[in-house]
């Protein structure tokens, strides 16, 4: 497999074909947002192919020492064939160096895509990653960290949000309140 910062029309095209295919309408943020960040130097677009084919890609959001791994899909056609962890073990030697972390939607054992949300984890956490023991409500959705060489706690990573995202984005970045 090769990853490539993806740049040409057709490379973004088929990224945007899947973006809207692989999430759920409420967790897509609109696709031109994430080319205008590209275009500022914010966020990297990957394009994972091997012998030409498309098989996936992943978007981050930078800051000069942490990468947060803002979106990461592949191909329905191809998965359960080991790319997914290929591309993140890629992804983290890529980062070498900074700390690495992504958002995914909280464990619950009362959600109804438990089995989903737990599969998630189990993915990320055999790729190397660990959990940070944050949670938040990211744009009303409960999420938790996990990371890879890097340490956050709520205020560090609301502020990642307001520095290298947007203070309307940072708003949308709450604490869960415990019952």
């Amino acid at each position: 497999m090769q990853l490539i910062q993806a740049k040409t029309k057709l490379q973004i095209l088929k990224i945007y074909l899947l973006y809207r295919a692989a999430f759920p309408k409420e967790e897509r943020k609109p696709f031109s947002i994430i080319t205008m960040m590209q275009a500022q130097d914010k966020t990297d677009i990957w394009y994972a192919q091997e012998n030409g084919r498309f098989l996936g890609f992943a978007t981050t959001i930078n800051d000069e020492n942490l990468i947060l791994l803002d979106y990461l899909a592949i191909k329905k056609s191809v998965r359960g064939k080991g790319y997914g962890t290929r591309f993140m073990k890629e992804m983290l030697s890529i980062y070498q160096g900074k700390g690495f972390f992504v958002e995914i939607e909280l464990v619950d054992q009362q959600a109804e895509n438990y089995e989903e949300r737990l599969k998630r984890k189990q993915f990320y956490l055999a790729c190397g990653m660990e959990d940070l023991h944050v949670s938040a409500l990211v744009f009303k959705v409960p999420m938790e960290l996990l990371g890879k060489d890097c340490t956050l706690d709520f205020q560090s990573y609301h502020d990642f949000y307001r520095d290298n995202y947007t203070v309307r984005s940072a708003d949308n970045i709450q604490p869960i309140k415990e019952d």
